[in-house]
């Protein structure tokens, strides 16, 4: 389940979404975890009641990933950890975003074709 709020840039059933956890301090070189997800159906469940007005969602896992700080892995705007530790609330539709998502699509099918997912 994912939950977004109705103001900014609201979500809608089929849309992608990058889901990016980690800690707060912009210094902590914890690993971070990525999720690439589809939304489905809207829920009435709603967890996040007490922070205001959210729209939940089910969701379809369509790859995740675990970033260790030693990780290589680049893109046209750097290293995807750092990236990953950059992005935060405001970052919708940024290119950091996009270029995650992108990241996460080329290591979804490369997994697949070396047989690891």
């Amino acid at each position: 389940m994912i939950g977004h709020g109705e103001k900014n840039h609201p979500l809608k059933p089929e849309s992608i979404v990058m889901v990016v956890s980690k800690s707060s301090d912009r210094n902590d070189l914890d690993s971070i975890n990525l999720a690439l997800v589809k939304t489905k159906d809207e829920v009435k469940f709603n967890p996040w009641k007490s922070y205001g007005n959210f729209t939940c969602y089910d969701v379809e896992f369509i790859h995740s990933k675990n970033i260790t700080y030693t990780c290589d892995d680049k893109c046209a705007i750097g290293t995807i950890y750092d990236i990953a530790r950059s992005v935060g609330n405001g970052h919708q539709n940024s290119t950091k975003t996009r270029e995650l998502s992108h990241y996460m699509f080329l290591d979804k099918t490369v997994c697949k074709l070396v047989g690891e997912g």
